[in-house]
């Protein structure tokens, strides 16, 4: 579930919020997929409530929609100014970004194409295998802090609307929430990135974040 906040006076795209929601859950799915099977083996098994184990594992390996409303991100859009201001205040960069990440769930580094998801709830669990199943709290991610001018001038400058160049951004964003990081893994977080954005079936016309980055302008 995301909860959006703009403090921009530019209007967002229309029907963007929905956008928004739909990516979100393609992007957990194509997490999970690649981690989480519902298999685990004795051992694992041996250290939990094998009830709550079985109910919570079930769920999450249920499609987007349900994942989406189990896992909240604060989702905010901002000047160009107020960016810069965020930015060097938490992360010591005088500078305005794209956008920001502000992980609240601290998960190892991903270094592959795997998301250290699965391992996450298996501590989760292991801390909440007392509570019953029913009492699964909401999973708060964390904060992503976009730059809505930028993004409507680079929508411009790379030839595609302001919503893709939004959901672009957005993908980078929730996949360094989720323990990816493109400055110090071995390409796991670009690969991510395009594997989403073929999922959701974007032109490919389009270049994730990373690859931008890369590319000669």
């Amino acid at each position: 579930m995301l909860e959006i906040c703009n403090h921009t006076r530019s209007a967002l795209p229309q029907g963007i919020e929905s956008r928004l929601d739909s990516t979100l859950g393609v992007v957990l799915e194509s997490v999970l997929d690649s981690s989480l099977d519902c298999d685990l083996d004795s051992a694992s098994k041996s250290t939990l409530d094998s009830t709550s184990l079985d109910s919570a594992l079930g769920y999450f390996c249920r499609d987007g929609k349900n994942i989406c409303e189990k896992i909240h991100i604060e989702l905010v859009f901002v000047s160009t100014a107020k960016v810069r201001k965020i930015n060097k205040e938490f992360l010591a960069k005088d500078y305005a970004t794209d956008v920001l990440s502000f992980p609240l769930v601290d998960f190892p580094l991903t270094d592959s194409a795997d998301s250290p998801l699965a391992d996450f709830l298996l501590a989760k669990l292991q801390d909440l295998s007392s509570l019953d199943s029913s009492e699964f709290l909401p999973l708060l991610l964390g904060s992503i802090v976009i730059n809505l001018p930028l993004a409507r001038k680079n929508s411009l400058k790379f030839a595609h609307s302001l919503d893709d160049e939004i959901i672009i951004l957005f993908i980078h964003a929730v996949l360094h929430l989720l323990g990816f990081d493109h400055e110090r893994d071995r390409g796991a977080h670009r690969q991510k990135e395009r594997e989403i954005m073929q999922k959701l079936n974007l032109s490919k016309n389009l270049k994730s974040l990373i690859s931008r980055a890369n590319s000669p302008q």
